[in-house]
């Protein structure tokens, strides 16, 4: 917190996350002092930092995607952060109510569910072209009309009701009888989300545009949404139906660890946490001097074009 001294102010923080047990040997590799640490479950702990070095912990923690919030303070200025804090807390649920008062009857999103969410964006379209769009007035929709619209714009939807729920508008539409939703048909080519290389392809409906071995890159087309006729040059266009694995290889470095079991551990338990998607298949880990470089192979599955 700047303009205020070292010492004067300790904050204490319940976070939460995965590898919480790894925190204090992360923070203490950023430069933040830990005066207390304790574990309440595998999941969650209590950590006590000097105020100053507030913004540090918010990076990290954002970084690490942990949740946090203060739950004490300690040190000469912790009655005043205690009492300003609940001045905060009074205002802030003021404000709160204030807002929900005004934005009460404001649309501020909408939702289409059910069977026919398959299509939600020509649903979508017919309620906008009613005039009903994020920050439309509830009191202004017409729900007869607009049900009645969504129903009339698409024979294979039989039943549809809307309603308000909080400030979404919920469109809950339902296909007619004997059509299922088409939930592994796609009507564009399966793009990869990676870079890598191809583990496995099955294709049902499609052309295969890429084969087991090959390498890929981020948005490379793997399966073309069309069928090549019997004669030259004949092509159609399709859906597709298809399962595309791939490998992609991940490198993370850290620097300035004292090389050891606990650090290379810590090492490994960092590098997983970043992969947000996908399944790791190999790890392994390479020594360089005093750089702990640590390698991944995870493993991405696209289906219909989803990346």
């Amino acid at each position: 917190m700047a303009g205020l001294k070292r010492g004067l102010l300790r904050i204490t923080y319940k976070a939460s996350g995965k590898n919480i047990n790894y925190l204090p040997e992360y923070l203490h590799f950023r430069g933040v002092n830990v005066f207390d640490f304790a574990l309440e479950d595998e999941k969650t702990c209590l950590v006590t930092i000097d105020c100053v070095e507030s913004n540090k912990f918010f990076a990290i923690c954002k970084n690490m995607c942990y949740n946090k919030k203060v739950v004490g303070y300690k040190g000469i200025l912790s009655p005043f952060a205690t009492f300003f804090c609940r001045i905060g807390l009074a205002l802030g649920v003021i404000l709160f109510t204030l807002l929900s008062y005004l934005l009460g009857g404001v649309v501020l999103g909408v939702r289409v569910e059910g069977s026919a969410k398959c299509f939600e964006m020509e649903t979508l379209s017919v309620i906008e072209s009613l005039g009903v769009k994020k920050y439309s007035n509830f009191k202004k929709i017409d729900f007869d009309e607009l049900e009645n619209a969504v129903l009339k714009s698409n024979e294979k939807i039989s039943f549809v009701t809307a309603h308000k729920q909080g400030n979404i508008l919920v469109v809950s539409t339902e296909l007619s009888s004997g059509i299922s939703k088409p939930l592994s048909k796609n009507v564009g080519d399966v793009l990869s989300g990676v870079d890598g290389v191809v583990e496995e392809i099955s294709v049902l409906r499609g052309t295969a545009l890429v084969a087991v071995g090959d390498s890929v890159k981020k948005g490379d087309a793997l399966v073309g949404a069309y069928v090549l006729g019997k004669e030259e040059g004949e092509r159609y266009e399709t859906f597709t139906v298809a399962r595309v694995k791939v490998l992609e290889s991940v490198c993370f470095e850290y620097e300035g660890l004292a090389v050891s079991d606990r650090t290379v551990e810590l090492a490994y338990a960092l590098s997983e946490f970043k992969i947000d998607s996908g399944e790791i298949v190999t790890k392994s880990h390479d020594i360089i001097g005093d750089k702990i470089v640590v390698n991944l192979s995870v493993r991405h599955v696209f289906y219909g074009g989803n990346s």
